[in-house]
């Protein structure tokens, strides 16, 4: 069984039933541990020795979440704020329950390596593995990502690959340490990034992207934009006054050739998303897009 944590766990859950209802239903779905196994998850049970469903004690100390369910959150601080409060409690019970808690990091789990977003991330050395894109936060090439995981076992097990027509050498096989045989040395290139910045300027590269996010909130704000996160880390969600307005504002941004945003959509209406996530982006960048932003609303209004 594995219970997968990131900042949509709210968004799939049943609105009427209690915190320790959807946490119960989701530790004890049968289909979903057998579907999992379909998967090739199955290494799991067979490396660890966990029992797979949760045992009565388990399921009995559930009962500190009765209560009902919160709202799907609006605001990216309530999802911190909400998966904070029952994040760690939630990866406690379900490693009682058997139950491998993967934490998918992408962009924010880099978010521990600087120390005013740190609390961002607190209680997630209480889960079993994590992932993260270097190619997001760490401006490394696209196909760089990470995985840690705290079994050993599990991660080699995970790794090995078989065949009557596999030949292993009698040195390293490398491609018993990645998921596929003919990955090139991608690592290198994660090694150099980390190793050239050092832990002053990774802390200080993240801490700009963070800036020059919320420099985009403010002035955009300004400029009669609607956003609608708080801003945390380094994103950024955008509306115009209409979704028409919106939709033909991020095509004339896209064509601009001056910044890059992507689509997305939010509570059924079409927004931008700005990720600004390169090492290279300065505030006068970031007033530049904004001016971007101004000129493709008013082109797409006949102002």
């Amino acid at each position: 069984m594995i219970l997968v944590l990131h900042g949509n766990i709210w968004s799939i859950m049943n609105k009427s039933m209690t915190i320790r209802d959807a946490m119960s239903a989701q530790l004890t779905d049968k289909a979903i541990f057998e579907q999992a196994k379909q998967y090739a998850y199955s290494y799991i049970d067979q490396v660890n020795d966990r029992p797979v469903y949760p045992d009565p004690t388990a399921i009995a100390n559930l009962v500190q979440f009765d209560e009902p369910l919160p709202e799907h959150p609006q605001a990216g601080s309530e999802i911190l704020k909400q998966l904070d409060e029952y994040g760690s409690p939630a990866c406690t019970l379900a490693q009682e329950a058997g139950t491998w808690v993967h934490i998918d990091g992408a962009f924010g789990l880099l978010a521990a390596a600087s120390p005013a977003k740190q609390h961002l991330t607190r209680g997630i050395e209480m889960a079993d593995s994590w992932s993260v894109d270097g190619h997001k936060t760490l401006n490394t090439p696209y196909d760089c990502g990470i995985i840690l995981c705290k079994n050993r076992d599990a991660l080699v097990a995970a790794m090995q690959a078989s065949g009557a027509y596999i030949q292993y050498g009698e040195q390293r096989d490398n491609m018993l340490y990645t998921p596929d045989m003919s990955r090139r040395a991608r690592a290198v290139a994660m090694w150099a990034t980390l190793k050239s910045l050092g832990r002053h300027g990774l802390t200080e590269m993240i801490d700009n992207l963070c800036a020059g996010a919320t420099q985009f909130a403010e002035l955009l704000t300004a400029q009669g934009f609607q956003v609608h996160n708080e801003i945390v880390f380094n994103q950024v969600l955008v509306t115009c006054d209409t979704p028409a307005e919106t939709t033909a504002t991020l095509a004339g941004i896209q064509a601009s050739d001056e910044c890059w945003c992507g689509s997305t959509t939010w509570q059924g209406q079409p927004a931008i998303r700005i990720s600004v996530c390169s090492w290279a982006t300065t505030p006068t960048d970031v007033e530049r897009s904004v001016q971007a932003f101004v000129k493709a609303r008013e082109a797409s209004t006949g102002i």
